[in-house]
């Protein structure tokens, strides 16, 4: 099997509402990978994040968590504690806690 790189592609607030507003999980997903290296707007992209850790779906929760503990490596603005306080109930998410508890590992490295 051959994997090939697919660099990341830029990505701003208006496209990220617009892709998440189409429902589609797969561009949902994406859009959210994507977000922390291209948004530099900590506030609001935290805040989407907290609006996208209610979203139906398990896959779009658990890119939200991993975008989150990117947040923290990414973005010089990131807040130890606010960042610990989202993610702290969702440990008892037993679907999500792996990722949960990488994203904490993240931020208590990078913060």
């Amino acid at each position: 099997m051959t994997y090939v790189y697919d660099e990341p592609k830029d990505i701003d607030k208006s496209q990220f509402l617009k892709i998440v507003e189409s429902g589609i999980i797969d561009l949902i997903c994406d859009a959210i990978a994507r977000s922390p290296n291209f948004i530099d707007d900590y506030d609001w992209l935290l805040h989407q994040y907290k609006v996208l850790l209610f979203h139906p779906d398990l896959e779009v929760r658990g890119v939200t968590i991993t975008s989150i503990g990117h947040l923290a490596r990414i973005n010089e603005h990131a807040k130890k504690d606010e960042l610990l306080g989202v993610l702290g109930p969702l440990i008892s998410d037993h679907d999500l806690a792996g990722r949960v508890e990488d994203a904490i590992d993240d931020i208590n490295t990078f913060l």
